[in-house]
């Protein structure tokens, strides 16, 4: 199920539309002041089973290379 991230560039909220096809697309409007006028903001997607973590050397608070214990 395609869902998209909008934001309103009226009151700035940010909020999620499921969307199936471009007439769908065409009738999104913000869920908070009921504005057309919003920019689909490009997300970056998830994929289910991949919760490895990566190191990097960037990661100060590290005391070892496996960076599933920072926070």
């Amino acid at each position: 199920m395609p869902l998209y991230d909008y934001v309103c560039l009226e009151c700035k909220e940010s909020f999620e539309e499921l969307v199936f096809n471009s007439n769908d697309a065409k009738q999104i409007c913000c869920s908070r002041c009921g504005s057309k006028k919003i920019n689909k903001l490009v997300s970056l997607f998830g994929v289910a089973g991949t919760d490895k973590k990566v190191s990097t050397s960037s990661c100060t608070s590290c005391s070892s290379q496996n960076c599933s214990t920072c926070k």
